[in-house]
């Protein structure tokens, strides 16, 4: 017989087996009982016994290392910044551009001249010292890219590149402007514009405008340490006057010279290239009985194990005639901000819950709690107050692995033969228009972050609240 009942149980059992879940809640955080208690065997026909029970788990965690983070948004990282605990992250990244469509501009320029060609960054915000001096320099590349949204060392893309140009910036500026304009070598403005006029086969596709006219621009900083910039969009610009007729208040025709600007952007369907290194792995990564670390991006996620001697221990009883249903399973993972002055990395707003099996797929398939229900949780949003991410209920996630991985002997004795091994990262959430509680996308989080997570003896305990019932 399953040792698990699921939720299509007959509506009179689901009616009682409420009830006894409102009881056994009461009391499923007092510690293990080491036997079922008989609650509601009175009321139950003769047939028919409920044996709830409180257990409290442990489930083995520590720190492990994320070595590359899939993403298909147009986000990235820029700069460098040292933090006294979590240690010293440097980004950045390459960006390909969208193909404009049998491109032409829009007006015709003076003499056929492009005036200037920018690099323009545009960022969110940032994490640091704004008024720190840092310097960003463009490169253009010349290798083929990869098709991949994973990030990774860029240094095999970057033989042969050219410098383009360079730029001197705070990201905190009287003018208050979010943008970095980056004034690059003005053979990329006039190549494009000779192209639209020669070759306009250069423009009907992706491939045809990589190859023959901008494979990518390299961005990275240089100089500055302390502040680092979160990037959401990155633009090739072609500056250029035009002339344009125009009436005077008096009635006589006159030309204006005007100055027009066309842009190329990077696109979600484009593949954006990160870099992320950092230098915090190992002192983090060595086995702390008191606290794990999880940090973004490609940092550290937290590895959680349940053996499965406990698993089978707690849900198998062995005997045929006992079926255990997991009412809850809520999981907390409480956070202790590190006491170091200095430090700027805060924890991530959310985390990600799954099998570390299911860790590539579900980014790579988009998925989302809601989509994939049955293995994945995502938390409640962190904040200073609580200082603790809540998993409500993962008892399904426990359900799914027992069914997968239960095992029947040759004399009836059953086993679960396969540890439950999950891991938590942070993730971003996007949610849909006009309501803030339903998950639109789920993300990693490209964006600095760290918390440190409490450990007693190298553990996190996991309240679980079962009822059995034995049917004749």
């Amino acid at each position: 017989m399953n040792p698990i009942v699921n939720s299509r149980t007959s509506s009179f059992f689901r009616q009682l087996l409420t009830g006894v879940a409102l009881v056994c809640a009461l009391v499923s955080f007092l510690g293990c009982n080491e036997e079922p208690s008989k609650v509601g065997g009175s009321i139950m026909p003769g047939e028919d016994a409920l044996f709830p029970r409180a257990d409290t788990l442990h489930l083995d965690a520590h720190s492990i290392r994320i070595d590359s983070v899939y993403d298909r948004s147009t986000y990235a990282l820029l700069g460098e910044l040292s933090d006294p605990l979590y240690g010293n992250l440097r980004a950045s990244y390459i960006s390909r551009f969208q193909n404009a469509y049998h491109y032409k501009t829009e007006f015709e320029p003076i003499g056929g001249n492009i005036d200037s060609t920018f690099v323009e960054i545009s960022y969110s915000n940032w994490v640091g010292d704004s008024t720190v001096w840092s310097k960003v320099t463009a490169y253009e590349i010349k290798q083929t890219l990869p098709d991949s949204r994973y990030s990774g060392d860029l240094q095999n893309y970057l033989k042969d590149a050219e410098y383009i140009g360079s730029h001197t910036y705070q990201a905190g500026n009287k003018e208050g402007k979010h943008k970095l304009r980056i004034p690059v070598n003005n053979e990329l403005g006039k190549r494009i514009y000779k192209a639209s006029k020669e070759h306009p086969e250069y423009f009907t596709s992706q491939q045809a405008f990589e190859e023959n006219l901008l494979r990518g621009i390299y961005v990275h900083a240089t100089t500055g340490n302390g502040c680092m910039l979160s990037i959401y969009s990155t633009a090739v610009v072609l500056s250029y006057r035009y002339e344009k007729r125009d009436t005077t208040k008096t009635g006589a025709d006159t030309t204006l010279i005007v100055t027009a600007e066309e842009s190329f952007v990077n696109t979600k369907q484009l593949y954006l290239h990160r870099q992320f290194e950092t230098d915090n792995s190992g002192r983090l990564l060595t086995p702390n009985p008191d606290y794990a670390y999880i940090t973004s991006p490609q940092g550290l996620a937290l590895s959680l194990t349940l053996s499965a001697e406990e698993l089978s221990r707690t849900f198998l009883d062995n005997n045929k005639k006992l079926t255990r249903l997991i009412n809850e399973a809520p999981l907390s993972l409480h956070i202790d901000p590190p006491d170091i002055a200095g430090s700027v990395i805060q924890p991530a707003t959310y985390l990600l819950l799954v099998p570390v099996d299911s860790l590539n797929n579900f980014f790579e398939m988009g998925e989302t709690e809601r989509s994939k229900s049955d293995i994945a949780y995502l938390s409640s949003a962190y904040n200073i107050t609580s200082r603790v991410y809540e998993f409500k209920n993962i008892s399904r996630l426990i359900h799914e692995h027992i069914r997968k991985h239960i095992q029947t002997a040759e004399d009836g004795t059953q086993s679960i033969d396969t540890p439950l091994e999950l891991v938590a990262l942070p993730v971003s959430r996007e949610t849909m228009g006009g309501n803030a509680g339903v998950t639109a996308t789920i993300s990693n989080f490209i964006y600095p972050s760290g918390a440190r997570v409490r450990l007693k003896n190298g553990k996190i305990a996991l309240g679980i609240v079962s009822t059995a019932y034995i049917k004749d």
